[in-house]
């Protein structure tokens, strides 16, 4: 049984895609016959508590003002803990993973592996103060896992590193269903927007995510008035000026959790991703896994799963008018058309974004 000692700063109880991530890929490796003593980097656990779960540990670290403290603290407590009880180490993401777990890795004397699976590669490689302890992790990796092939190119490109692995997100259909009555919902929310296309941007409202870009796409469209705009998330007085100026009829709705998400998926026609980076979201496989189709920026995972005009559509990378000429399609595409788009998304994830194909993919380089 090879054990891992698993570090991260995203892990249940906390919320989010990252977390939901790590813990579904946490457990089926333990299902695979792995030992992981999971390392949490948490801001509300009790210091340094180990606790004893099924096939593993788990142990709260506390994060201080600063991270080397936080790191120094934890190299002594591992040392003095899981010295001689793990095979390797898995790095998760987050910023303090990224600045500890090279020492932590040469004080333990274990090679380590790390997982890209959000921002923190994008983030760094243009940070003066971070670009460091990022080429010291890749160059030293035994290997790393990433969701986005364009990631790996970047790695190739700009470290020469070679031992980097593109390990698709997953999703479990069986859990991810819509009731009876989130249709009803979605019919009735339809119904007082007859002859409008819907289109969603869900997620919280980050720089990065494109918002305002599309926004201006939209506006350069011409047809902003065929469409009424969703999103969740609070946006700036300057973005709200701007949503006012384009045209479009819109809706704030509430940010909820992922399983509360599912009637907003089944208000839309379209789901957009106008992201300027991203690994692989959530909310591309979540809108894909209920037959919706989606319009989206052609770069890392949104490119590895969408191919254009087959099971959506792509538009170029930073290009509004790009954008804008994909959303006249879709204000010109019959509804024959669009259902066919989003079937074609739904069955490509059903066939190669499950669980055992996710975990097939660590279990071959672990």
């Amino acid at each position: 049984m090879k054990k891992i000692l698993w570090l991260t700063e995203n892990y249940p109880p906390q919320q989010g895609g990252m977390s939901e991530s790590c813990d579904r890929i946490i457990e089926g490796l333990k299902s695979k016959g792995f030992y992981i003593h999971v390392v949490h980097f948490y801001r509300k656990g009790k210091p340094f508590k180990t606790l004893t779960k099924q096939n593993g540990t788990y142990t709260y670290i506390p994060v201080t003002h600063s991270k080397a403290h936080t790191l120094h603290l934890t190299a002594t407590y591992l040392e003095n803990n899981f010295e001689g009880e793990a095979d390797l180490i898995m790095g998760w993401g987050g910023n303090i993973v990224k600045e500890g777990i090279y020492v932590i890795h040469k004080l333990l004397g274990v090679p380590y592996y790390f997982c890209f699976r959000g921002n923190d590669f994008d983030v760094s490689l243009f940070n003066a103060k971070d670009v460091f302890n990022l080429e010291r992790l890749i160059n030293n990796a035994s290997g790393i896992f990433t969701n986005s092939n364009d990631k790996i190119q970047r790695m190739q490109r700009v470290f020469d590193y070679t031992k980097a692995y593109f390990t698709p997100n997953s999703i479990d259909l069986n859990f991810w269903r819509k009731t009876p009555q989130e249709v009803q919902q979605a019919m009735d929310f339809r119904s007082m927007h007859q002859g409008k296309i819907i289109i969603g941007l869900f997620g919280f409202i980050k720089e990065k995510k494109g918002f305002t870009f599309f926004l201006n796409a939209l506006r350069r469209s011409l047809v902003a008035d065929r469409f009424l705009f969703l999103f969740t998330g609070e946006i700036t007085a300057t973005e709200q000026t701007l949503l006012d100026e384009v045209g479009v009829s819109y809706e704030a709705l509430e940010n909820v959790s992922r399983y509360e998400l599912i009637p907003y998926y089944l208000y839309c026609d379209w789901l957009t991703i106008p992201s300027f980076y991203e690994g692989m979201p959530n909310v591309l496989l979540e809108a894909g896994g209920l037959g919706i189709p989606v319009v989206t920026s052609a770069v890392d995972g949104m490119k590895d799963v969408i191919t254009d005009g087959e099971n959506g559509l792509l538009f170029e990378n930073l290009n509004e008018e790009d954008c804008a000429l994909k959303l006249k399609q879709i204000a010109k595409m019959d509804e024959e058309e669009r259902t066919l788009l989003g079937t074609n998304l739904y069955q490509d994830i059903k066939e190669n974004y499950t669980l055992e194909n996710e975990l097939q993919s660590f279990v071959e380089i672990l």
